[in-house]
């Protein structure tokens, strides 16, 4: 990732075909640093056991991954787009309830890159709302690669209701259904993009269906 002049001459951003695969290396290197900070004892041990079961009796397991809806309370994450979300919700293995404010922040403000975590911030203590004690993840790449996480802990119950970014949502929480496309089934619902589709002329109910699926 980097900037310079393409072919004609014109300066832009270049982005390499490996940016993913990059991006996910940094990724793993951070999770790898933070998970052993923020694991419940539990975890700890759940990850002896399993170190046990694949180290000593050579049982056929994979690394072992924590629960991080166990120990982290909010997720703020980076939203680089749609498929970026998606793929970090997989890695992570979350649920659709702890994606919504970074999809949150894509949808009302685009792929600002790594600040796409404080807008994601803004909703949670907007829309959320953060409670005392809880623990609220951040976690962003940006370009080098280079990736960081914060994990902040609530001293006080945090009212964000004035919070100017998400004035506009005056306090309401989005849910999956408030969103263009679908986290757990990729379904269009942009309302451009239903007007689109009834422009462009009749269409039979198999079609429909067909849309719907993609």
């Amino acid at each position: 990732m980097h900037w310079s002049p393409d072919a004609q001459g014109v300066n832009g951003i270049y982005l390499g075909k490996d940016i993913v695969a990059e991006a996910s290396k940094v990724i793993e290197d951070v999770m790898r640093a933070i998970t052993p900070k923020v694991m419940t004892w539990g975890q700890y041990g759940e990850a002896g056991v399993h170190v046990l079961r694949r180290h000593v009796l050579g049982q056929p397991l994979p690394p072992y991954r924590p629960d991080y809806t166990r120990c982290i309370d909010h997720f703020l994450i980076h939203a680089g787009g749609y498929a970026v979300l998606k793929g970090l919700q997989e890695g992570l293995n979350l649920p659709s309830s702890a994606m919504i404010a970074s999809f949150a922040a894509l949808r009302e403000y685009g792929n600002t890159s790594a600040s796409t975590t404080w807008y994601a911030f803004g909703y949670t203590e907007a829309c959320e709302g953060v409670k005392r004690g809880q623990r609220v993840f951040q976690l962003g790449v940006g370009g080098g690669m280079k990736g960081g996480c914060n994990v902040w802990r609530a001293l006080r119950d945090v009212d964000g209701s004035k919070h100017s970014a998400w004035a506009h949502f005056a306090g309401k929480r989005l849910t999956e259904a408030d969103l263009p496309r679908g986290i757990d089934k990729d379904v269009v619902r942009h309302p451009r993009a239903v007007e689109l589709l009834a422009h462009a002329g009749p269409i039979s109910a198999l079609d429909t269906e067909t849309i719907d699926e993609h």
